[in-house]
């Protein structure tokens, strides 16, 4: 009975796959067999394509969590990489989006709308892994580097040659001073100047959009006809802003174009978090001089106009800024107070949603000697190492402010990668985890991303998760994808990614004790041009080609992870 009921399923799916007259003639053929004479698995007549449309969804057959890592805008607005994700897949991590380059403003201000809108179109049987807390690259490096920067002011004691009166903005009576369009308010206000002194507060409202919009007017300012004058003052803001200086009166032009310190004449200067000098020089056509700050370009910013230095001067005065460099525990107060923003609203928002975290990032450099480290200077573009100012306790400090800000059962993973091509760096960074907790702090998990190759070392992979499994962490495999070096690979190449797969996902289930087998993700669903543009450009990496048709790759790694062969899961099914 147990033959025919093999033999039934058989027959039902090649009539799905080949057609019934086609079925029929192998029906025929197999009953000339003797009756109750069982149907040995070889015998199957189904081609690798065949088998690749009779094979179920990825996640049926693992016995552990199966997860993607996905762009987050693909997702929302491609409906082949969505259904992909969604029926195969156990859970999902935000590729680049839930990173603190993407997340966090020039003000600091954390942006939750693409990801919270994203968590809404996930189905709510899938988790959502984050991803990732303290890194070192896709920061908001601008913004964090302008907490760190030097303070400056003028190198000259300008209240001998200044030559506007500012005791209507030091005593905050705006003596003097004209309100002519106040936007969402102008005030002065203390502690936001530089060197914590006071500030000319002005913040546009939500309707701004004309230079005049937000607007203050200086005193009327005694000058010499046909000289020229030196106009300096420090500005920030909140976030992006945009400004101008225009002219009542001393000027023919009221609007001119000025040199703002850009080399040449533009209509406008631009701000943001870090104090910026705007400085220009102007030759005037009367004995009075009167400025009109033009804020009002931007709807919604706040911006700051330090007291002391705002100048009007002449030409020959110095007006360059001296730099002084914030000390080395100042800076790493600052970056803390960074850090800790980041991680207590990142993890406190989601906390709802997410309940495993990559606290920790690529701690360890490529060598395997030492944890990694940046220039010390704040690197740049969207790099910035937070233990060039906080040492290496910086995952220390990671890992407990996680803990405080999420749930008291998050898994909290420390992650890095090449540690199967690199085992001395798999053995660095366990001992790394060994002195996290020897500061106090619980590591629940260590990933291993596992970008490798269709010709990697696998005794090597092996070797790497017996160093793993030895930890009793709990292991997963964050970032998997196999390369083949082209975006264009013959078959023979297929095969042998096919079978890398295989090997991989056999391995993590052979070697990792169940209880530590936290589960495998994928990095990226197929090989289409999409998903590539910043990973993998001319490559051919994933389980789906780059029309979202199964590979063979697709077959190899379920064959991994339930350590049968398709023909054996078929006839089962």
């Amino acid at each position: 009975m147990k033959s025919e009921i093999k033999y039934f399923s058989l027959f039902t799916v090649l009539c799905a796959l080949i057609g019934f007259q086609s079925c029929y003639n192998e029906k025929m053929e197999w009953n000339d067999r003797p009756y109750g004479e069982p149907i040995d698995v070889s015998e199957i007549p189904l081609t690798p394509d065949e088998q690749l449309l009779a094979l179920g969804a990825l996640k049926e057959y693992a016995d552990f969590p199966l997860g993607i890592g996905i762009d987050i805008e693909l997702y929302m607005t491609k409906e082949n990489i969505r259904n992909i994700a969604n029926e195969n897949f156990d859970a999902a991590t935000a590729g680049y989006h839930m990173k603190h380059g993407p997340m966090v403003g020039s003000d600091g201000q954390l942006r939750f709308t693409a990801v919270d809108q994203f968590i809404e179109r996930l189905p709510q049987e899938m988790a959502l892994f984050g991803h990732a807390l303290a890194w070192h690259q896709n920061q908001n490096g601008e913004y964090l580097r302008g907490l760190i920067a030097p303070d400056e002011f003028e190198a000259t004691d300008l209240s001998a040659h200044n030559l506007l009166d500012l005791s209507g903005l030091k005593d905050a009576s705006f003596t003097a001073w004209s309100k002519t369009n106040q936007g969402a308010g102008i005030t002065i206000v203390e502690n936001e100047g530089m060197k914590d002194g006071k500030a000319l507060q002005m913040i546009s409202s939500t309707s701004s959009s004309q230079a005049y919009n937000l607007q203050l007017r200086s005193p009327v300012i005694p000058v010499e006809d046909a000289q020229q004058y030196t106009v300096s003052f420090f500005i920030r803001s909140n976030k992006s802003g945009k400004g101008r200086i225009s002219f009542e009166k001393g000027s023919s032009n009221q609007y001119p174009y000025l040199d703002y310190g850009t080399g040449s004449a533009v209509e406008s200067f631009t701000t943001g978090n870090n104090w910026k000098q705007i400085r220009f020089n102007i030759t005037v056509n009367a004995d009075e001089l009167q400025l009109n700050f033009d804020l009002g370009y931007l709807p919604e910013v706040t911006y700051f106009i330090d007291v002391e230095h705002i100048a009007v001067v002449p030409a020959s005065v110095n007006t360059d800024p001296i730099a002084v460099e914030k000390s080395a525990e100042r800076k790493a107060e600052i970056v803390e107070a960074a850090l800790t923003q980041w991680i207590n609203e990142m993890v406190g928002h989601y906390k709802h949603r997410v309940d495993a975290w990559d606290v920790v990032n690529e701690p360890i450099n490529d060598n395997g000697t030492d944890i990694r480290h940046g220039n010390g200077k704040g690197d740049d573009g969207d790099t910035f190492h937070w233990q060039d100012f906080l040492g290496e306790d910086y995952a220390v400090t990671a890992f407990r402010l996680a803990r405080a800000a999420g749930n008291p059962d998050d898994v909290l993973f420390i992650n890095d990668y090449n540690l199967e091509s690199n085992l001395n760096k798999c053995r660095k960074l366990i001992e790394y985890v060994q002195y996290i907790e020897s500061k106090g702090q619980t590591v629940d998990g260590i990933g291993t991303q596992m970008h490798i190759s269709y010709n990697s070392d696998l005794d090597n992979i092996g070797e790497m998760f017996r160093l793993l499994a030895a930890t009793g962490k709990q292991i997963k495999i964050s970032e998997l994808d196999i390369k083949v070096g082209t975006a264009s690979p013959e078959p023979a190449r297929l095969a042998e990614q096919t079978e890398m797969y295989r090997q991989v996902a056999a391995l993590y289930r052979e070697i990792i004790p169940k209880a530590q087998q936290y589960g495998i993700t994928l990095w990226c669903i197929s090989d289409n041009a999409d998903e590539h543009v910043n990973w993998l450009t001319d490559d051919a990496p994933c389980l789906w080609d780059n029309k979202y048709n199964r590979k063979s790759a697709y077959r190899g790694f379920i064959e991994g992870i339930t350590g049968k062969t398709a023909n054996e899961l078929i006839i089962n099914k």
